[in-house]
């Protein structure tokens, strides 16, 4: 697929972000029995917003990001770390994706949502989404991956070892990676690839032997990063990127899916016995931003 190609369907969909963002400069997404999600949803699709736009050296798409950073730190509900929403209380997830966000625009992070993110480390190189007496308050790989990338240098090489330990121990036989908030795999073993990059650390992952459910485009778009990230030489490459970019829309959106999963907190590990209810981004935020940012890495 040309480059040229690449770039209008990335900026078709920064467009679409950027009408659907709010005057406050949040993103809004998912209708749970708790509420939408700004806090998260914001912060995730920002994290695609702006590294798209830095690609395309898009300055509309630039400016949106540092809005919806703007709206993070004035709308902070919390005395550190952020959530889901208001309603639900701080989690490892949302607070790692705003500090990944504020480390892509150079803002300074303070020091008590640094210690924020620490205190839902185990101790033993994994991190809790909450800090509840549940399964939501045991070790998640794909909440570990995220809380990993925003991690400061200082604080990341202190865990490194226990870090990468948690990461071998967790894999699944076909070398991908568990996901406990999401419906299958491709999240969590992309998440845990670029901390793997960050890291320096080789890894051995063979794309075609991985255990592969595409069921949106949500799954494509990761499935299509892994692909980049590995180097994978496979004819899926250029099927998936052609397949993602016949299912945009007019709109400039890549439709949403029920993808995110609210594992039930008695549940342990839902890639072997999934409980829980699945949520669709109605507004498509969090899906189009996840293939902006794989996109992206045709330009790395």
């Amino acid at each position: 697929m040309a480059l040229t190609k690449v770039q209008q369907m990335m900026k078709n969909a920064i467009d679409y972000l950027l009408l659907e963002q709010r005057e406050d400069g949040s993103w809004r997404d998912y209708r749970l029995p708790v509420g939408e999600s700004d806090q998260w949803v914001t912060a995730f699709t920002a994290l695609g917003v702006i590294q798209a736009s830095r690609k395309l050296d898009y300055h509309k798409g630039i400016e949106a990001a540092y809005r919806s950073a703007g709206f993070l730190q004035d709308f902070q509900e919390y005395n550190a770390g952020w959530g889901f929403n208001r309603h639900v209380g701080i989690d490892a997830d949302s607070t790692a994706h705003v500090i990944r966000l504020l480390r892509e625009l150079r803002i300074e992070v303070k020091h008590r949502d640094e210690d924020c993110l620490m205190l839902h480390y185990d101790g033993q190189g994994a991190f809790r989404t909450y800090r509840k007496n549940s399964e939501w308050g045991k070790p998640h790989p794909d909440v570990t991956a995220a809380a990993g990338l925003a991690l400061n240098d200082v604080s990341l090489q202190h865990v490194r070892e226990d870090l990468l330990k948690y990461c071998r121990a967790v894999r699944l036989p076909d070398g991908s990676w568990p996901t406990y908030w999401w419906r299958n795999h491709q999240y969590g073993t992309y998440y845990m690839l670029e901390l793997y990059e960050r890291l320096g650390e080789p890894v051995s992952l063979d794309p075609n032997k991985m255990n592969v459910t595409i069921q949106s485009c949500f799954d494509l778009a990761w499935s299509l990063g892994i692909l980049l990230i590995t180097k994978g030489k496979t004819p899926f490459l250029k099927w998936a990127a052609q397949t993602l970019f016949n299912m945009q829309e007019v709109s400039g959106a890549w439709s949403g899916s029920p993808s995110l999963r609210v594992t039930d907190p008695s549940c342990g590990e839902p890639w072997n016995s999934p409980v829980g209810e699945y949520y669709t981004d109605i507004n498509c935020a969090i899906t189009t931003s996840s293939v902006l940012r794989v996109l992206s890495r045709f330009f790395s």
